[in-house]
């Protein structure tokens, strides 16, 4: 089992790298999570990339927003991993968090 371990935390380490984000994401026709990645050549993907860049909102939180929100947020999600049924109850306390946290 360690040098499975190994295997994923290697895997995990290479993909975490700005340009091996960039390949990959190319291929799949996707935005990197990666903000070190570079710049989308897809005019999609720029128009896109550039929309996001002019937003109040983040596309990946748990990166994008303050440490005290995406722990909260991260939690509520795999509460609602847990237990789907309760997706109105996460939904209230996501807002809730939001409102305390960022105001209004």
């Amino acid at each position: 089992m360690h040098k499975m371990l190994k295997m994923v935390k290697n895997s995990w380490l290479f993909f975490a790298q700005p340009e091996n984000l960039t390949a990959m994401n190319n291929v799949l026709g996707q935005l990197s999570p990666h903000s070190g990645s570079a710049a989308p050549s897809d005019r999609f993907q720029k128009a896109g990339a550039e929309m996001l860049s002019k937003s109040k909102t983040a596309q990946f939180f748990d990166r994008d927003t303050t440490p005290e929100m995406a722990k909260a947020a991260m939690q509520l999600m795999v509460d609602f991993m847990l237990e789907p049924e309760s997706m109105m109850e996460i939904l209230e306390e996501i807002e809730e968090e939001r409102s305390r946290i960022f105001g209004g």
